[in-house]
């Protein structure tokens, strides 16, 4: 399916809010990765905004948050494969290998995203202010071959959500 950002990001929020009432009795652990992690953080801010509580004891994210100079290298090597192997692209799709699913079934198969869905989420503003009002446990994880992001502006937003009031 192709979604854009925001559609993503309310697809995310609305698992959450399904998810919740099955957990709330146990401790639980919401966990992110990637671009899944990044529309993690922006589903609960949006949950924040509307001042709902949220009912996750704990957050993991691995290799939230990306940035544009990432963003550009990887589309440009998603083009230079699709012309390499002779893949008409006229609506400028990125396909992404599903290594999971390749793997799983010895199959190639992709999943299609739209340039725009990577400028959404690489403009989607940090938000300390919204992430302190989760009021649960923030973890980032980044590998130390991680580049989508570098380790000093993660450390740099982890300095800054560990200024907030809440300290988790």
């Amino acid at each position: 399916q192709i979604n854009t950002y925001p559609e993503f990001v309310t697809l995310l929020e609305s698992c959450i809010k399904f998810i919740e009432p099955y957990s709330i009795a146990s401790k639980n652990i919401l966990i992110g990765h990637s671009a899944g992690a990044t529309g993690v953080i922006d589903a609960l801010n949006n949950i924040v905004k509307k001042e709902e509580k949220i009912n996750i004891n704990s957050v993991m994210l691995f290799a939230p948050w990306v940035n544009k100079e990432w963003f550009d290298a990887f589309r440009d090597i998603i083009y230079q494969r699709c012309e390499t192997n002779k893949f008409e692209n006229p609506h400028k799709i990125l396909p992404i290998m599903n290594i999971f699913d390749a793997e799983l079934t010895k199959k190639v198969r992709y999943m299609s995203i739209m340039p725009k869905f990577l400028t959404e989420m690489t403009s989607s503003p940090f938000r300390p202010d919204l992430m302190n009002k989760w009021n649960t446990y923030i973890t980032i994880i980044a590998g130390e071959k991680d580049r989508k992001i570098s380790t000093e502006a993660l450390y740099e937003r982890y300095q800054e959500l560990s200024m907030q009031s809440n300290r988790n």
